[in-house]
């Protein structure tokens, strides 16, 4: 959810409810490592492997590729 004063958006990470508002651009994994959420990610983060796949409840993202 976008906060249009400054370009920011809420991630909140269920189940385990942790939440932050991070700038437009960033990634939900760097989101995740910063709030304390262990996503595995064989690849490193490189959207290669498809082990750190998330749904999202609401909102929108860019798709890559």
């Amino acid at each position: 959810m976008p906060n249009s004063a400054n370009n920011e958006y809420k991630i909140a990470f269920m189940p385990s409810g942790k939440r932050g508002n991070f700038p437009e651009g960033t990634k939900i994994l760097d989101a995740a490592r910063e709030l304390g959420v262990d996503i595995d990610t064989v690849c490193g983060g490189r959207a290669l492997c498809g082990r750190c796949q998330v749904e999202f409840i609401e909102g929108e993202f860019a798709k890559h590729g």
